[in-house]
């Protein structure tokens, strides 16, 4: 029918139109205002890091020098260079790996296990013990630390980096976050496939994992990021400085009375920072995308 009149368009819902527009009326200099703020806000954050990376290329006369310049005159990478030559920072960059992948494993299987159960599996107090994992969130590191510390010692673990990994193994947050997204998942793919004759094995990594893989990836870069800059702990399980990891080893380059070595220290701060900056900005989208989305599921 050619001469058919096409139906009227529905009216744009103004909350609709709001909420698209950042919640605000989109006119172009409330946008440009948004815009400034926020780039006023990225560049102070990103100000201690360009600083960071200045420093490290920056000779040692002019790291020194009067004066406030941001940009190095005369780039350089005799610090780099120095910290391959005269000190093992592939030894401790090989260190820190160890810990930050073994936590991160570890984590990411007890959160996929616990996630499940609370999620998809019907049993006595499993909301009491699911906002009890939680309420582990809320607890600092500093009051189990001597506990933690005591145990340890009496495995033998000390200045060994099971001792850090082990007290680790569990997060309440990726137990919360994955718990979010399984809630929703499709029951029917579930039943089809136990209809099948999987087992809850087979359903948990042959069905749920590759449809939730988005979600296990970005919380595998949050796990490893905390994991890769962690100070405290492992200050006091590694005093041995071949077992040190990178936080702890820079201590090395600080002195309070002989001064400190800033070129150095910079130069090492900023191989620690740089693969954990990067693998968040390769990873973003995920990481946003999966927060976002466990803030909007029951």
């Amino acid at each position: 029918m050619k001469n058919a009149r096409r139906p009227p368009r529905p009216p744009v819902v103004r909350a609709e139109r709001d909420f698209a527009d950042w919640g605000i009326d989109a006119h172009w200099a409330t946008k440009a205002a948004w815009f400034a703020l926020l780039g006023a806000l990225t560049l102070l954050a990103l100000l201690p890091v360009a600083w960071m990376l200045s420093t490290a290329l920056k000779p040692s006369a002019e790291i020194f020098a009067s004066g406030i310049r941001l940009l190095p005159a005369n780039p350089t990478l005799e610090h780099v260079l120095r910290l391959w030559r005269d000190f093992p920072i592939g030894h401790i960059v090989l260190n820190t790996l160890i810990v930050a992948v073994g936590i991160t494993s570890a984590q990411l299987v007890t959160s996929v296990l616990a996630a499940y159960g609370f999620a998809r599996f019907r049993f006595p107090l499993r909301e009491p013990l699911f906002y009890l994992c939680l309420g582990t969130m809320f607890i600092p590191v500093q009051i189990v630390m001597v506990s933690n510390y005591l145990l340890i010692g009496e495995w033998g673990l000390l200045n060994t980096h099971a001792g850090v990994i082990l007290p680790q193994v569990a997060n309440g947050f990726g137990i919360f976050l994955l718990r979010q997204h399984l809630r929703v998942f499709p029951q029917a793919l579930l039943d089809a496939a136990r209809i099948d004759g999987a087992t809850e094995v087979t359903v948990l990594f042959r069905v749920v994992l590759p449809m939730v893989r988005p979600v296990v990836a970005a919380l595998a870069v949050l796990f490893f990021i905390n994991s890769w800059n962690q100070y405290v702990w492992p200050t006091i399980v590694l005093t041995n400085p071949e077992a040190m990891t990178l936080p702890i080893w820079l201590r090395q380059f600080m002195s309070a009375e002989a001064g400190s070595s800033w070129g150095l220290l910079m130069a090492a701060a900023s191989m620690g920072v740089l693969p954990a900056l990067l693998l968040y900005f390769a990873a973003q989208r995920l990481v946003l995308g999966s927060l976002a989305g466990a803030g909007l599921k029951g």
